[in-house]
């Protein structure tokens, strides 16, 4: 355990001290011979008031404290985990929400949009993690702050980037540039604290039934970046987002191919420039149209040549009679 992050040992806790009030609140014990019925009475008894999934957390953490004490488990029903449509982050929300939100916390939030991070990483990032020697800031997470310990190069974009750059002049190299201590966990609570917030003032504040969580969180800012990343390269998405995926550890890019490939799918994650969205698009959609008129004619043209052909036989045929 000496090995996990400071939030993965907190988990643990919280875990073992539910499972020990478990077992002392119902004069239950622990041997090779009963841990499973045991540990199938618990999950039961969890199960009552918490989500699959919570359930399904809580029983691999029990399972590798029990195998710790060399007690083996192998056969627990556990309740199926549903697989619901989660809330899909809209422009509009996120527009209503920037407004409830001071310059850091917006800028926070949008890094986390433009940037695929995980709430976790964000708060402790140091300006000393921030390169900005290209066209695009680049962040170089350390595996010390990165979940799976999978250090990272991020790129994030230009509206993102220039609000960094004016908080990045009043701080130190070592310093802090969103998180509130050096506790990461205070930090990530802090924020999502904040954002709740903002929720409850916007109307936002939705909440899933089965689990009571908002449907809104910190990851929904993440997930916004996946999203439309993946719609241009699924590889490159998981790569900047720092998820897994096959062989990607053998897909590697130097600085400049990270900003590279960054700047084909930019324009999708624009969240304040509209107009400058808007005539990218406008753009394209005046590119397709004089493209379809050009095929339109070139097929026109054709017709017209087919045309004279069928002509030319018809007359060739009757000179052959």
């Amino acid at each position: 355990m000496q090995t996990k992050d400071p939030k993965t040992l907190v988990t643990y806790r919280i875990t073992l001290d539910s499972f020990e009030g478990y077992l002392k609140d119902n004069n239950k014990t622990i041997t090779p011979e009963t841990a499973e019925d045991v540990v199938q009475d618990y999950v039961n008894w969890f199960s009552k008031n918490h989500a699959p999934r919570t359930v399904s957390n809580y029983y691999s953490r029990i399972k590798k404290y029990l195998r710790h004490l060399g007690i083996q488990i192998d056969e627990i029903e556990l309740p199926a985990i549903p697989e619901k449509e989660l809330y899909p982050l809209k422009l509009s929300d996120i527009h209503n929400i920037f407004q409830e939100l001071s310059y850091k916390d917006i800028t926070l939030f949008l890094t986390q949009l433009q940037g695929g991070l995980r709430i976790g990483e964000s708060v402790q990032l140091k300006k000393k993690h921030f390169v900005l020697d290209y066209e695009r800031i680049l962040i170089k997470i350390p595996p010390e702050i990165a979940k799976f310990k999978r250090g990272r190069t991020v790129v994030i974009g230009k509206e993102s980037g220039n609000r960094i750059k004016k908080i990045l002049r009043r701080i130190d190299e070592n310093d802090l540039v969103f998180g509130t201590g050096e506790n990461p966990i205070s930090s990530r609570v802090n924020k999502e604290a904040i954002l709740r917030n903002a929720l409850i003032k916007t109307g936002l504040d939705m909440k899933y039934d089965d689990t009571g969580r908002y449907q809104i969180n910190t990851h929904s800012f993440r997930a916004y970046f996946i999203t439309r990343v993946s719609r241009h390269d699924p590889n490159i998405a998981k790569k900047l987002a720092g998820e897994k995926g096959y062989l990607l550890q053998y897909d590697r890019l130097s600085d400049e191919e990270y900003i590279e490939n960054y700047i084909k799918f930019e324009e999708d994650l624009i969240i304040f420039d509209l107009a400058k969205r808007d005539q990218k698009q406008n753009l394209k959609h005046k590119e397709l149209e004089e493209k379809y008129e050009r095929q339109e004619k070139q097929i026109n043209s054709l017709t017209k040549e087919i045309e004279k052909v069928k002509q030319w036989r018809e007359i060739a045929s009757k000179y052959q009679k």
